[in-house]
């Protein structure tokens, strides 16, 4: 038997579709409701590896022709009992003749509208935990539609791609996630799947009603066929085409992590001759997913010497504050303007840009005040004070006297996560303990 089932949909007035929030059976082969009108055409298009879709047409005296929503109308197919297919509506096409054509993508794009945020220096955890913590990213972000949570399911080892076969990997702990900007939740899997090979999909359950990221070996226990292929035998048709989507016409030899090889004469040949290139990361001051403003430069990778021009633009109701250099150990040519540059030197840099609450040409009533101390081992600094608007995410540098080093910062009024806060309502005492190094 063959059953559609939908949830989110516009509801038909005084009929049993009268919801919409509740999943309902649409349709089912045999047909249990006699008065109900099939689909014109439906397909389920499953493939490894991918989301899926399933496709349907509609005639306009079809009861369900104007239930569907697009992005939010959540449809279910079962044959015999499993569910095949789970996703949402796409498009919605309609013809001359006014039949519609609902084209549905599978759950797993559902990664598309979350996102997680890295960390300079990377996560050092198991594989299992990274997968838990891009899993938590994007439940994180499906407070509002819960019915697009996804929880972590089958995963019964990490698989690499080898040549001959595929071998399993220890759940060792290793480095995930060491980027400074945010990247959808679907392109971090993606990329880990890269890396460690197999497959992974999102298995609706029909018990409890979630669904369930799987990462396998083989798609429903898939075993290779040794049926032997043969036209005028068991091939009825056979083609080939020829596409030039993926042909390149210029091709740039950059070397090991993104840096020019030496002696190509591209960009990097300008900046002092050694030919290596330095990438440019900038960071908007915010708290959680909101920035206060935007920030951005006139390239994102340069070689010595390169002039980089940076600009803040913020938000209605902020204004520019300072900027502050976290790594590279450049100069701005003026840190308190919102457009300024520096010239680039021979390591990675990143500068973060941050904004005052209510500004306009004096500080905001809604100021507080910030203490830093540090003790005789060494010294800390911070990028906003003494007086700092609330909400203003406050960046601490220490550095240690030689023979110490860093043991962390202790405050009774905010959590200081990563040296850096969001100022609080009330005035805030941060300490920097240091300890001898050993």
């Amino acid at each position: 038997m063959i059953s559609v089932y939908v949830k989110k949909f516009n509801p038909i007035p005084d009929s049993d579709w009268s919801d919409g929030e509740t999943e309902t059976l649409l349709f089912s082969i045999p047909n249990q409701n006699g008065n109900i009108r099939p689909f014109l055409t439906a397909t389920v298009n499953n493939e490894m590896g991918n989301a899926g879709s399933f496709e349907f047409s509609l005639d306009p005296k079809n009861i369900w022709y104007n239930i569907w929503r697009h992005m939010r109308t959540l449809v279910r197919v079962e044959y015999d009992g499993d569910t095949i297919f789970y996703g949402r509506v796409l498009t919605i096409d309609r013809d001359m003749f006014r039949s519609r054509t609902i084209h549905c993508e599978g759950a797993f794009t559902f990664f598309m509208d979350s996102v997680f945020q890295g960390e300079k220096n990377g996560f050092t955890i198991t594989l299992h935990e990274y997968l838990q913590k891009l899993i938590d990213a994007h439940n994180e972000c499906m407070t509002d539609a819960p019915e697009k949570k996804i929880y972590l399911g089958e995963v019964p080892g990490f698989y690499s791609a080898g040549i001959d076969d595929i071998q399993k990997i220890t759940d060792d702990t290793q480095k995930f996630g060491a980027f400074t900007d945010f990247k959808k939740v679907k392109d971090c899997l993606e990329e880990t799947l890269r890396d460690y090979g197999g497959y992974m999909r999102v298995r609706y359950n029909s018990t409890d009603e979630k669904l369930y990221l799987d990462w396998l070996k083989m798609y429903f226990n898939t075993e290779v066929s040794d049926q032997v292929l043969s036209v005028s035998s068991n091939v009825v048709d056979l083609s080939d085409t020829v596409e030039v989507d993926n042909i390149f016409t210029h091709v740039i030899p950059l070397g090991k992590d993104g840096k020019s090889i030496d002696g190509t004469g591209g960009e990097g040949a300008s900046g002092g001759g050694n030919g290596n290139r330095y990438t440019i990361t900038l960071i908007s001051e915010g708290e959680g997913f909101e920035t206060y403003g935007f920030v951005k430069s006139s390239t994102n990778v340069a070689a010595k010497g390169a002039i980089i021009t940076i600009t803040a633009s913020p938000k209605d109701g902020y204004a520019f504050n300072t900027w502050t250099v976290l790594a590279g150990e450049v100069t701005l040519v003026n840190a308190a303007s919102p457009n300024t540059s520096f010239e680039m030197g021979t390591a990675d840099v990143i500068i973060s840009a941050s904004f005052k609450k209510g500004q306009s040409g004096g500080l905001d009533p809604d100021c507080y005040l910030l203490s830093i101390s540090s003790g005789q081992n060494g010294t800390v600094s911070a990028t906003e004070g003494p007086q700092i608007a609330v909400g203003t995410r406050v960046y601490l540098k220490a550095t240690p006297n030689p023979g110490y080093r860093l043991v962390g910062y202790s405050s009774a009024q905010v959590t200081v996560s990563n040296g850096s806060f969001v100022m609080p309502a009330k005035n805030v005492t941060v300490t920097a303990a240091f300890e001898a190094s050993t």
